[in-house]
Formats: C-alpha cells, structure tokens, sequence
C-alpha cells in the first residue's frame, strides 16, 4: 500500500467553537507549521512525526484528519466521478475496513448519509 505520509503535508485538527486560538497555540508549541484557524478546526502541516504528535500531545483536538485527495462536487455525478479518481487500492487493502463519517454544510448537497 501506498505511505501517504511521506515528506511534510497537511492536516486539520477539530476542535469546539471558540477555542481554535487555543488549539493553534498548542500546535504552534508542537512545531506545526502553516498554521490557519478556521471555524471549528485549524488546519496545519507537519510531517508523520507531528501526525502522531498531535493525535496524543493535543488538549483540544477532538480528532485529526489527513485529507487522502480533493475534489469539488456540485452534483451527485461530480461526487461519484472525485471518488471514483482516487486509487482507493493503494490506500486500503482488500480485507481491510474503512469508516466514514461526514459533515455537510452546502447549497449542493443537504443530507450527509448521501455523502458518506
């Protein structure tokens, strides 16, 4: 399977409302850099170290997430084309599992069960 953490890439760590400035001040302690606080998460970059840093070293991280591929969707044909582009064989093994959870906040889509 493909390491997707390889070299230095992006991340974001959710938070609660109003305490991004808190959670950008620990990553900023961590070593994180390219730090951005956005609405309810603060997007970061690190490298596989820092990934496992702030999984177990963040106060007030409820998760952190590593984005495997991007794509916009205006319809559910855009949807499925972006997720049929990504080479799910490098990233997961036929035997392997994979959870999703999705939030939707969109004028294209309106019920995050159809995303996820």
């Amino acid at each position: 399977m493909l390491d997707l953490f390889q070299g230095e890439f992006k991340m974001t760590a959710k938070t609660i409302e109003g305490l991004e400035e808190v959670l950008a001040d620990e990553l900023k302690e961590l070593g994180a850099t390219d730090i951005k606080k956005l609405r309810r998460a603060v997007e970061f970059s690190g490298n596989k170290k820092m990934m496992y840093k702030s999984n177990y070293a963040l106060r007030t991280a409820l998760s952190v997430l590593v984005p495997i591929h991007e794509f916009k969707a205006i319809d559910d044909t855009s949807f499925y084309k972006g997720i049929s582009e990504i080479n799910w064989h490098k990233i997961i093994g036929e035997k392997d599992t994979l959870a999703v959870s999705s939030a939707v906040s969109s004028k294209h889509f309106s019920h995050s069960k159809f995303i996820s």
